[in-house]
């Protein structure tokens, strides 16, 4: 949805940092191709200028196929949970990430509690 990229943009713009990891990239930009042209070219040139201005934290994946939560979350999730520390805040639409970050004490803000539906 148009509002949803709206409250999305809006996150990137007041972070002071955005971290990601190799594996988010990776599953953001495999969703990106199932869009529909002009509306996909558009948003992957959103896509690579967020790109271009991240910090990408390369988690090796037998660390996290070591995590507990692993199994439930999957290796991108526990990716993220490896990579987030007390000094970042997790954003996620997934309850999963959401309650297993939250469990741990990370801060974490689930977008779906900000979209205007």
């Amino acid at each position: 949805m148009e509002s949803d990229f709206d409250v999305l943009t809006g996150f990137v713009a007041s972070a002071t940092r955005i971290v990601v990891t190799p594996n988010t990239l990776t599953e953001t930009s495999n969703l990106l191709r199932q869009i529909d042209e002009p509306a996909r070219t558009q948003i992957y040139d959103q896509f690579r200028r967020i790109v271009r201005t991240t910090d990408e934290y390369y988690i090796q994946s037998k660390l996290a196929v070591e995590r507990k939560d692993f199994l439930w979350l999957g290796l991108t999730d526990s990716t993220l949970l490896q990579a987030v520390s007390e000094n970042h805040e997790l954003l996620t639409t997934d309850s999963r990430l959401h309650y297993a970050a939250a469990r741990q004490g990370l801060k974490v803000v689930n977008f779906h509690h900000h979209r205007q539906l």
